[in-house]
């Protein structure tokens, strides 16, 4: 280099513009972290109501005796179709166990 000779070089970053930048940057993970928030307090409201039981999913999980009785009555009502079913012409059968 010399005296007088000149250097090429890119603009100065203005503060302003990357403050900007910047700001837009953490209101983007401000909101995915509110939303974040949001599903994780409805999935513990929902887990909250299955472990009290409440609705057909915590009745299920928390009543054993309903589980078997719902257990043993989609049993019979399998055992019924094949029967139903062996008593039709293969072509007309519509569910296969």
């Amino acid at each position: 280099m010399r005296d007088g000779d000149i250097i090429a070089s890119h603009p100065p970053l203005e503060m302003a513009d990357l403050l900007q930048k910047t700001s837009g940057i953490l209101d983007s993970g401000q909101q995915a972290i509110q939303n974040a928030t949001q599903a994780t307090a409805n999935l513990k409201s929902i887990s909250a109501k299955i472990d009290g039981g409440q609705g057909t999913a915590g009745a299920l999980v928390n009543d054993k005796q309903l589980y078997n009785t719902l257990e043993q009555t989609t049993s019979s009502l399998r055992d019924t179709v094949v029967q139903a079913q062996a008593g039709l012409p293969t072509s007309r059968r519509i569910w296969k166990p």
